[in-house]
């Protein structure tokens, strides 16, 4: 899998985007760069506002960065586009531009903060006419930003305060992006709040980074599944209007519960799932009138060595003693 890191970040002064590509490389994923560092924190950014010099200084500065940006992303374009770029942090400025080069590419933006909060805070908006002018200008760039990303990986701790009220300002906008919220904070109790008040994912540090790759992968596909006629991982595509399976370009024929089988897992990338569970889900209540799990096997086994066979990119691997899973090739 291509993944494209991409922005004005500074691993410098921000190191966790740099974390988790080098992370992702480790795994075996394609990664790629189009950074080119602002070195400017978030209250530079906040008071570049506050007068009209600075503020041109600093779009000045900006558009120079962007125009380097469209220069270096036009080699990952047509056959080279990525299969998702991360935005990192302090990121809303250059989702919007990253959405306009990759339209059809799902967007991540890492660590979301309102940059209107942030300037609140810190008095810009009662700054006389050029402060409020900034601040709403601010919040045009939080909505852009949002509309921008398919979706936004939040830490409940952030640094300019809490999660769950970004979370509470995301419900009240009647948000669409999925959010994803990782945190140190493991209790029962954060993950209730978290999960009520709109987030679609929580996972708990620490964490396997394989794991968040398929929680996002998950999360895209949930939300964008209502809006396309295909469904994609690796070189398959399902089609589940016509219940078509493609690999590589060239149709597969599968079973009735041959596809649904493979449909429940690729809506669980990376899960595993157990015998007992993928029979509920496949054959219905019908399956309590069984004496074994016989017919699960044969299935799986007919699936995978017609998947294998075509040349698949994916494969539902065998976890001894518990079940299965569906993984791509770079992940064994």
């Amino acid at each position: 899998m291509r993944i494209l890191g991409f922005g004005t970040y500074d691993v410098r002064l921000h190191p966790r985007v740099g974390v988790l590509l080098e992370g992702l490389r480790e795994r075996g994923f394609a990664v790629r760069e189009v950074d080119e560092p602002l070195g400017v924190g978030t209250a530079q950014r906040v008071k570049s506002l506050t007068s009209p010099a600075s503020a041109l200084r600093f779009a000045a500065a900006i558009a120079g960065k962007w125009a380097r940006m469209i220069r270096r992303t036009s080699a990952y374009r047509g056959k080279n586009r990525p299969d998702a770029v991360l935005v990192g942090y302090l990121g809303h400025f250059d989702v919007v531009l990253a959405r306009v080069l990759f339209p059809r590419t799902p967007i991540v933006l890492d660590h979301l903060i309102f940059a209107s909060d942030t300037a609140k805070d810190r008095g810009l908006s009662g700054g006389g006419v050029v402060g409020k002018l900034a601040y709403r200008l601010l919040e045009g760039i939080d909505r852009a930003a949002l509309a921008a990303a398919d979706v936004v990986v939040l830490d409940i701790m952030l640094p300019d305060g809490s999660g769950f009220t970004l979370l509470e300002r995301l419900k009240a906008m009647k948000k669409r992006e999925s959010v994803i919220i990782i945190s140190a904070r493991d209790t029962t109790d954060d993950k209730v709040a978290g999960l009520e008040l709109g987030a679609d994912d929580y996972l708990a540090k620490p964490f396997h980074l394989a794991e968040l790759h398929a929680r996002i992968r998950s999360v895209v596909r949930r939300s964008r599944q209502a809006g396309e006629v295909d469904i994609r991982l690796g070189n398959v595509r399902l089609l589940p209007e016509t219940f078509q399976v493609f690999v590589a370009g060239r149709e597969l024929s599968l079973g009735r519960k041959e596809y649904g089988i493979l449909a429940y897992f690729f809506h669980r990338p990376g899960h595993l799932i157990n015998k007992e569970t993928l029979a509920e889900a496949v054959w219905g209540d019908h399956v309590d009138q069984a004496d074994n799990f016989d017919f699960v096997y044969a299935q799986m086994k007919n699936l995978r060595r017609k998947l294998t066979d075509a040349g698949a990119t994916i494969q539902l691997k065998s976890v001894y003693g518990f079940g299965y899973k569906l993984i791509e090739d770079t992940e064994t």
